[in-house]
């Protein structure tokens, strides 16, 4: 996709810096929880069986793999989160709140396999790999990435607002 082609790499980590994490968010966003995980799957299949849709028109496995093996349980458990959130009667803000938590721990779901298969491709130790494969990530993450979700969150639903007659719509 587009915006797994948008990276670069840091000196001391194989992991690029890249919007394809946001892929997952975004596609979550859009679809139910089970559209958003096939979808996701697919795009996992279309780059394992030689599609270049990874960073850098990569294509395959290879030792950053574990992070887009985290993609369909990431869209899965944040599409899962946004329909509960718009069963809820609560303040906006709230809502919004309980969205970017969400996404951040449907993130958590693409770091999580990412460092265990860096890891045991490197045997590197925990700490090694969480300072790799984590760290480095976490001020882009938290501050830019999951907000602008979390915006486009905002802009969505105020879309949705002005178009539903019915009372309850955020």
């Amino acid at each position: 996709t587009l915006a797994s082609q948008i990276s670069f790499f840091l000196p001391f980590t194989p992991v690029p810096i890249t919007l394809a994490p946001q892929g997952p968010l975004l596609v979550a966003l859009m679809l139910s929880p089970k559209r958003a995980f096939l979808w996701t799957l697919n795009y996992i299949v279309m780059g394992f069986l030689g599609a270049p849709v990874f960073a850098g028109f990569f294509a395959g496995f290879g030792v950053t793999s574990g992070y887009i093996l985290g993609y369909p349980l990431c869209a899965l458990f944040a599409s899962s989160a946004l329909r509960f959130l718009k069963s809820l009667r609560a303040l906006p803000m709230v809502k919004y709140l309980f969205a970017y938590i969400s996404f951040a721990l449907a993130t958590m779901l693409i770091y999580i396999p990412g460092v265990a298969l860096l890891k045991l491709s490197l045997s590197l130790s925990l700490a090694t790999a969480l300072h790799i494969g984590v760290y480095p990530f976490l001020i882009g993450c938290l501050f830019v990435k999951i907000p602008l979700c979390t915006a486009l969150l905002m802009l969505q639903s105020r879309a949705d607002t002005k178009t539903d007659k019915h009372q309850g719509s955020w």
